[in-house]
């Protein structure tokens, strides 16, 4: 089974988003909430993703979201539920 998408939330209000072992670039940078949503930003400045904020869950916006290849399986709506490493 490939490696599912993840979202990491991290001190300091950093992230690292990983939505394909295929992909070379590797998305990390800061976050900020904002009017329940989730707002990441890599460091480079080229990407932003967005996820609306419910319950214990994120939910993914592509339409506000820089696109993300075809090949990474994150469509929009994709649920991201919170789990404790």
């Amino acid at each position: 089974e490939p490696a599912k998408p993840t979202v990491s939330l991290e001190d300091g209000n950093r992230f690292t988003f990983t939505y394909s072992l295929l992909s070379s670039y590797y998305a990390i940078g800061s976050y900020e909430i904002d009017d329940g949503n989730l707002i990441l930003k890599t460091d480079d400045g080229e990407y932003k993703y967005m996820f609306k904020i419910k319950d214990n869950t994120l939910i993914f916006n592509a339409k506000e979201s820089s696109e993300i290849p075809s090949y990474a399986n994150v469509p929009d709506g994709a649920a991201f539920e919170e789990t404790h490493e």
